[in-house]
């Protein structure tokens, strides 16, 4: 009797400390299904980059033949990085600090990550706040990037508004080549002493708004730059010692302060229950870009100029794969446009269950990511094609990356279309969703780091308290 009652006593204590461990540590966080996490690493790879940075990657290293070395790369360096990441993470249970629990040596990769991740974030969210202030200037009965008589207009492009007025259709058709005004010698001859005089122009200036192979105006890029930014205006016009730098950071703009507070207030509101939160938030933010996306490429197909722009994007030039600086530049898109290394991988799978299929993931994640790349070209190099028709230049000047593409070239190719302001509205609100998505990842990066490296308490009761205390 005396040994069962041991025995019992035994299976006791040991329901008493399971018990114990139950109540002291917190349940662990896990998506509400496989398709949330799919979801959020679509969401979290498929950014910004896809859309602003392939395409002009492309262009400038080979075209198609650029195809090769980045599908290479994603093969024998994207996916075995982005397998390995999800699986330290599922198999962990852990973030960017707790993987490394079993190397403590390597846990400087961690805090490497967190760095990582906050400097991006930061960058993200100026870009997603960016994007907000297009998005809200577009609804305007007249699109603000498009005016070429506000004030922040410089003198020629204010030159050009007031020809404009004085022509014709005809006349302003830089397709006829006996009907376009920069060719009517006679009404130049008439108009240009005048405009010269009115706007203070220079024979220089002049003569380059004379220029059939130069655009004659450039309202998108004022209003990036002299508007949006307020890195120019006339005074730094007359003195470019002026300009702003670094060195010369200028007041705070509040327009873009209040939309960097409503785009953090963003983040927030999606993250701030956790993965749960995020969850359902990615039904909507992962996939709406992919709905645009299809939108603008069908739709680009149509407009006249895409096939030039189309033909530009994927002309092949196999010479380029014996340059290294193609295979370099393929490798560096690979790792940017999956996003490994900066951690985020590694947080989002360790809300998964332990038998999570995660080389299934890892393949239709990193696949369909670099294909999506290769489909937003041509979404973009279509409407790139549109404007370079209609301006009657050449695809190669118009064609830009990064800020210049998002906030100046597209814009402009959205004001050429009918219903510009709903074409606008669309393309804004996918950056705004592609670039969250990633902004997810890299918060939780952080987050996740934070609660590793202390030990958060919660006084549950008639009390709220938290106690930051040292791991």
């Amino acid at each position: 009797m005396g040994r069962k009652s041991d025995f019992y006593d035994v299976e006791q204590i040991q329901r008493d400390n399971l018990q114990g461990e139950s109540n002291s540590e917190p349940k662990k966080e896990t998506w509400g299904g496989k398709l949330e996490f799919l979801l959020s690493c679509i969401g979290y790879c498929v950014g910004l980059g896809n859309v602003w940075r392939f395409p002009y990657l492309a262009y400038q290293n080979g075209g198609g033949v650029f195809f090769i070395p980045y599908f290479l790369m994603l093969f024998l360096c994207g996916i075995p990085i982005f397998l390995t990441e999800l699986s330290l993470g599922q198999y962990s249970g852990e973030g960017t600090l707790g993987v490394w629990k079993t190397v403590p040596a390597f846990k400087g990769i961690g805090y490497g990550m967190i760095a990582v991740s906050f400097f991006v974030m930061i960058y993200y969210n100026i870009v997603i706040a960016y994007s907000l202030h297009y998005l809200v200037a577009g609804f305007n009965k007249v699109l603000p990037w498009t005016e070429c008589n506000a004030w922040w207009n410089k003198n020629e492009t204010k030159a050009y508004c007031e020809i404009t007025k004085m022509l014709t259709p005809e006349m302003n058709d830089c397709r006829n080549n006996e009907t376009f005004w920069k060719l009517n010698s006679t009404f130049t001859d008439a108009v240009m002493p005048d405009i010269q005089d009115n706007y203070f122009l220079s024979d220089q200036q002049v003569t380059d708004l004379l220029d059939v192979s130069l655009k004659s105006s450039e309202p998108a890029e004022e209003y990036w730059f002299r508007r949006v930014l307020q890195l120019y205006n006339d005074e730094t016009d007359a003195n470019p010692e002026m300009k702003f730098t670094l060195d010369n950071l200028g007041v705070p703009l509040g327009e873009l302060v209040g939309a960097n507070f409503v785009a953090w207030l963003l983040v927030f509101l999606c993250l701030f229950k956790g993965v749960q939160s995020v969850g359902k938030v990615v039904y909507v933010t992962a996939t709406f870009p992919y709905v645009v996306l299809v939108i603008l490429v069908i739709f680009g197909a149509t407009l006249d100029g895409a096939k030039d722009g189309i033909t530009f994007y994927l002309k092949p030039d196999v010479s380029k794969l014996a340059d290294s600086g193609v295979w370099a530049a393929a490798a560096t898109q690979i790792f940017y446009s999956l996003g490994v290394t900066f951690g985020g991988l590694m947080v989002m799978s360790s809300y998964n269950e332990f038998d999570n299929n995660i080389l299934r993931d890892t393949f239709i994640v990193s696949c369909g990511n670099c294909f999506s790349s290769v489909f937003a070209g041509f979404g973009v190099f279509s409407f790139l094609g549109h404007m370079a028709y209609k301006n009657c230049i050449k695809v190669e000047d118009v064609v830009a990356s990064g800020p210049g593409l998002a906030f100046i070239a597209y814009p402009e190719a959205m004001s050429l279309l009918p219903a510009s302001q709903f074409f606008s509205a669309l393309f804004f609100i996918m950056l705004v969703t592609l670039g969250l998505d990633s902004q997810f990842a890299m918060v939780d990066v952080l987050i996740a780091g934070f609660w590793t490296s202390f030990q958060v308490a919660a006084m549950v009761g008639d009390e709220s308290l938290f106690s930051l205390l040292p791991a």
